[in-house]
C-alpha cells in the first residue's frame, strides 16, 4: 500500500443504495495496493456496508453535522494528517459536493472529484429560491474547486456540471456497476416465493429502491390499486428502507392494498429475489442518474415498466423495457402491464445477462475508475 494511490470517498452513510452499492463493488474488485479507498461518511450511525467495507480492508471515518462547514473542515484536515495524506478526495453527495471540493481545496488535497449521481434538473428547476439560489452556488463550488468529475450518465453529468460539459476536458461519464455474478445462480423458485408466504399462481411486481420521493412509492401504490380491481394474482413486492416508510405502509393500508404488498428491509440477496420471486419489474422514479436496480433487473431477464425520466443508459435490453410517462397516470400503465402478462418474454434469462454484462461489467467498470483516478492524482 506504500506506494498507492490514496481515495477518500466521502458518502452520506453506507446504505443499500445506489452510490454506495457501486462503491462496495468496486472496492472488492480494486487491489488496495493500487488505490486504496477510504471512507468518510456524514451520518452519526453505522451504514449497513460498513462491515463489508471494513472486510476489504478499507476504514471508516464519521464526521456528523456536515452543516457547520468549520467542524468539517476541522475534522477533514485532522483525518488527513493522522490518516493521510490522501491524494485525492471523491465526492458522492449531490450538490453538498461543492463544499467537499472547497474544502478538501482548503487542507491541500491536489485532486479533487465531484461525482454526480443523479439528474435533479427537473427538481432544481421548479424548486424554491433557497434551494435555487444553494443549488448554483454549489455548482459553482464544483466548477471552480473540482480537478475532475464524474457522472453516471450524461443527463446526470448536464445536471452537475452544465449544458457545455462535454466542452470540459475535467468531467467525464462512467455508468455504476454492480456484480452481477449472483444472477448466474439457479434459484429455486418455489423455496423462494414459499418463504415469502407468496401463493401459487400469483404474478409479483417487484420494486428496489428506498422509500424516498425520489422513487415514487405513491405511484406504486394508485397503479396498485388500479391492478387489483382488474386481477386477484397480483402481488407487489417492496424491498427497501427510509424515512417514508411509515407513511407508504399506512397509505398501502387506507386504500385495502395491505394483503397485495409484501415490504422486505434492504438485504444482501436481491438477485436471489428477482430471479425467484418477481415477475415483472416497476421503476417509477421521478428522476435518476441511472438506475442500478433496473439494470439488475433486466439482468435478472425481468420485463420492465419504467418512467420516462430513467436516463437512456440504463437501458442495456430494449425489449425487456417499457418506458411511460408518469403523467399518463397508473391507468395507462396498467393497460401497458396487461398486455404483457401473457406474452411470452421475448428473450432468455441467460441472454439479457450477457447483453447487461457487455455494458455492465464491473470488472472493467472497476480498471476504468482506477485510470481515472491516475490520472486525477497525477
Amino acid at each position: 500500500m506504500k506506494n498507492s494511490i490514496r481515495v477518500l470517498q466521502i458518502i452520506y452513510v453506507a446504505d443499500r443504495a445506489g452510490a454506495e452499492t457501486w462503491l462496495v463493488s468496486a472496492l472488492k474488485h480494486i487491489d488496495r495496493n493500487v488505490v486504496a479507498m477510504d471512507f468518510l461518511t456524514h451520518a452519526e450511525k453505522s451504514g449497513e456496508y460498513d462491515p463489508e467495507i471494513n472486510r476489504f480492508g478499507a476504514r471508516m471515518f464519521q464526521s456528523p453535522g456536515h452543516r457547520n462547514l468549520f467542524r468539517q473542515l476541522f475534522r477533514m484536515w485532522r483525518i488527513n494528517r493522522l490518516h493521510g495524506p490522501f491524494d485525492i478526495v471523491h465526492s458522492h453527495v449531490d450538490h453538498y459536493g461543492g463544499v467537499v471540493m472547497l474544502l478538501a481545496r482548503l487542507i491541500g488535497v491536489r485532486g479533487r472529484i465531484a461525482h454526480s449521481h443523479n439528474d435533479t434538473s427537473k427538481v432544481d428547476r421548479v424548486a424554491r429560491f433557497p434551494r435555487q439560489a444553494y443549488t448554483r452556488l454549489m455548482k459553482y463550488l464544483v466548477q471552480r474547486f473540482s480537478t475532475a468529475g464524474l457522472s453516471t450518465s450524461a443527463p446526470a453529468a448536464q445536471a452537475m456540471f452544465g449544458s457545455e460539459w462535454e466542452a470540459d476536458s475535467r468531467w467525464k461519464v462512467l455508468p455504476a456497476c454492480v456484480d452481477l455474478q449472483p444472477l448466474h445462480e439457479c434459484v429455486e423458485r418455489s423455496a423462494v416465493r414459499d418463504q415469502l408466504g407468496i401463493p401459487a399462481g400469483t404474478i409479483v411486481f417487484g420494486h428496489v429502491g428506498r422509500f424516498v420521493e425520489q422513487k415514487n412509492h405513491e405511484f406504486l401504490i394508485r397503479l396498485a390499486d388500479v391492478l387489483a380491481t382488474r386481477s386477484a394474482l397480483v402481488r407487489f413486492l417492496l424491498v427497501g428502507g427510509g424515512y417514508l416508510q411509515g407513511r407508504i405502509e399506512s397509505a398501502i393500508q387506507e386504500r385495502g392494498l395491505g394483503d397485495r404488498f409484501i415490504i422486505l428491509a434492504p438485504r444482501d440477496d436481491i438477485p436471489r429475489l428477482m430471479l425467484g420471486a418477481m415477475d415483472f419489474f416497476l421503476f417509477p422514479s421521478h428522476y435518476e442518474g441511472l438506475g442500478l436496480a433496473l439494470v439488475e433487473a433486466q439482468a435478472a431477464g425481468l420485463r420492465c415498466f419504467a418512467s420516462t425520466a430513467i436516463p437512456p443508459e440504463a437501458v442495456a435490453v430494449p425489449s425487456l423495457v417499457e418506458q411511460l410517462p408518469l403523467l399518463a397516470g397508473p391507468e395507462r400503465w396498467a393497460d401497458a402491464i396487461l398486455r404483457q402478462i401473457d406474452a411470452p418474454c421475448p428473450i432468455t434469462q441467460q441472454e439479457a445477462l450477457r447483453a447487461v454484462e457487455r455494458r455492465f461489467d464491473i470488472r472493467q467498470n472497476a480498471a476504468q475508475l482506477v485510470e481515472f483516478y491516475r490520472a486525477a492524482a497525477s
